[in-house]
């Protein structure tokens, strides 16, 4: 399936992706699948792309086997060599640009953050590399109705990454005619080089698995960084969206780095919470809040694939977003919750049951028993991924503490990002979570 973009306009002048238009999926342009093909047998003087993309394969073993280990000296090397680069593009640089895609779809359609109408929106991306998170945003803004000009300003160490990024920018420029780039070489730790000197600038700002380079390992040094990027390069009314890899370790310190925004008075925690709250996981001592999202990766990429056995289309990374203002709250209704769904579905004969972190802050477990559900719901319920916000109604608390159940005049409404609506035998209608600004 494919995701169909639509913007519409609310009635408040507000604009957002309507959650009705969104499918699981985020397809891959074709247009930039072959231009990094062209690229790639131009620079490597394969004709045939078959032998081209062979000829890469050495290359994406070591940028995975790089990205999957912890970080040493020297890891960021890769970004000065033409073939490594050529093999991130190939392979590498759809992902990231699917990556990025699900967070801001989620901001855009679920919490409703805007971009600006009365004036060109500015996007800022730390770490930009060959810039995929750039393009993605680009490609996505670019069709709005109303939006008159994007700009975009770029930063990266990598002169090289940036050359590529550059190429593309230009050679691509029918592709985003309402944007402007401005590309710079710039490292993002040394703020002084970059930071607006006057009144904060943009309006989204991204850091696409970044941070976590830049500052491995220095939490305190992290969090005074991103500080001073909220305070003085964010608009009051923007948001600055943060990617990080989803290994325990760098889990568990993303965790830290999140509550340590959480608890401060003047930055909110947007998304992935729905919640300001202490994060559950982490006081239990667990580290399994990320996301796993479900995608078609393009051809180029699963040919590569083919004796490097990744597990390419599931796409795994933590998120974070961060604003000024808080993010509209939501109601909880009694005997109905709203929830992130924080661990895989686990299905078994008797029972389905959802690991969900909750907009009170709290983790429950929701069960529901097969016998309450006809069986195209039963075959339906694998469709319910870790990192969907859920809606239920008609809840029974359980002896069990932090256990629940659904019933049988139950509703399970999937609202972000796939509609889905699984009822009870008995439910008449799924009801819906009201949102309160």
């Amino acid at each position: 399936m494919r995701m169909i973009e639509t913007f519409t306009q609310d009635q408040n002048g507000g604009s957002w992706l309507e959650p009705s238009t969104l499918t699981t999926n985020i397809t891959y342009p074709h247009w930039l699948e072959s231009w990094w093909m062209e690229l790639a047998c131009q620079q490597s003087k394969q004709q045939d792309p078959h032998e081209m993309l062979r000829s890469f394969e050495t290359e994406v073993r070591q940028l995975s086997d790089t990205f999957t280990t912890e970080r040493k000296e020297g890891f960021d090397a890769y970004q000065q060599q033409t073939s490594m680069l050529l093999a991130y593009g190939l392979f590498y640089f759809p992902q990231t640009f699917a990556r990025v895609r699900y967070p801001l779809l989620e901001l855009l359609a679920h919490r409703k953050w805007s971009p600006p109408l009365e004036r060109p929106l500015r996007i800022l991306d730390l770490g930009a590399g060959l810039g995929a998170a750039s393009i993605s945003f680009a490609h996505l803004f670019a069709s709005h109705p109303t939006l008159q000009e994007i700009e975009i300003t770029a930063l990266d160490s990598s002169r090289q990454s940036l050359q590529y990024f550059r190429k593309l920018t230009k050679e691509q420029s029918a592709q985003w005619p309402n944007v402007s780039w401005d590309i710079r070489n710039a490292d993002l730790r040394k703020t002084e080089s970059w930071l607006p000197t006057s009144s904060p600038h943009w309006d989204l700002i991204i850091a696409s698995f970044s941070l976590n380079e830049a500052f491995y390992g220095a939490l305190d040094e992290q969090i005074k960084w991103t500080e001073l990027v909220l305070t003085r390069a964010l608009q009051k009314t923007g948001v600055f969206l943060i990617l990080d890899p989803a290994s325990q370790e760098k889990t568990h310190r993303f965790e830290q780095y999140r509550d340590h925004f959480a608890d401060h008075a003047r930055y909110h925690v947007w998304s992935p919470c729905l919640h300001e709250h202490p994060c559950p996981l982490r006081q239990e001592g667990k580290r399994q809040c990320h996301e796993v999202r479900q995608w078609e990766p393009p051809d180029s990429m699963t040919f590569l694939n083919r004796r490097l056995f990744r597990h390419i289309t599931s796409l795994k990374y933590s998120f974070l977003a961060l604003g000024k203002q808080p993010a509209p709250a939501f109601s909880q209704p009694e005997g109905q919750a709203l929830f992130r769904m924080i661990a895989p579905l686990q299905n078994n004969k008797a029972h389905a049951q959802m690991t969900g972190c909750c907009t009170d802050g709290c983790k429950r477990e929701f069960e529901w028993l097969k016998r309450c559900l006809d069986k195209p719901t039963q075959k339906q319920l694998v469709q319910l991924e870790r990192g969907d916000i859920v809606h239920v109604t008609s809840l029974q608390e359980m002896s069990r503490d932090g256990y629940v159940r659904l019933q049988k005049d139950s509703s399970c409404t999937v609202v972000h990002p796939t509609p889905l609506v699984l009822k009870g035998k008995n439910a008449d209608s799924a009801q819906s979570p009201d949102d309160a600004s």
